[in-house]
């Protein structure tokens, strides 16, 4: 066994200043943008699953997006940590449901109402393209499918982008106008 010589530590006290070599910019591939779902196992749960116990679970998980799935394990859309924050189960106590009672079911993005990408134009694109696409269809989620095999390959995240490339990413709900006069 080889022996490591300790040293005192009394008089270091400064931290390496990080400078990320292959920082992202608009230009660069959109496949470095998305959770692969190839690469990591995305965290499921059920539709009837307690929004409150969500957010525990996505939390410990460090998880900011979870899939949303029937009982045999179909995608029925996603929730990011926002859906499953007390103020949208809140919202959800102002029509009348019990805390306990907000299901993923209530607050989940529905995958109908969610865009997919193919994965062989993601695999051409840069992150600008993909942002561009997310504000012009008012959506902070996009799925990466696989139409030939069938299957949901990952998904973008507006606000994981807007954090990796440290830029705001304004995204307008385009239905919100419509939503304000409906009611």
């Amino acid at each position: 066994m080889k022996n490591i010589q300790q040293n005192e530590i009394d008089n270091i006290s400064y931290l390496p200043k990080f400078v990320d070599a292959h920082a992202e910019t608009m230009a660069s591939s959109a496949t470095l943008f998305y959770t692969d779902f190839d690469l990591y196992d995305p965290l499921t749960l059920d539709m009837t699953t307690s929004a409150d116990v969500a957010r525990l679970l996505m939390l410990k998980a460090h998880n900011n997006i979870c899939l949303v799935v029937d009982g045999d394990e179909k995608v029925l859309g996603l929730v990011g940590l926002d859906d499953v924050s007390d103020q949208t189960i809140t919202a959800c106590l102002d029509k009348n449901i019990r805390r306990d009672a907000v299901t993923l079911g209530d607050v989940m993005v529905i995958k109908k109402s969610i865009q997919g990408l193919d994965i062989k134009d993601v695999e051409h694109a840069d992150i600008k393209t993909v942002i561009e696409h997310l504000v012009s269809h008012g959506q902070q989620y996009c799925l990466v499918v696989d139409p030939v095999k069938n299957i949901i390959r990952g998904v973008f995240s507006a606000k994981e982008i807007s954090k990796k490339l440290g830029v705001d990413i304004n995204i307008q709900d385009p239905s919100s106008f419509y939503k304000v006069f409906a009611s």
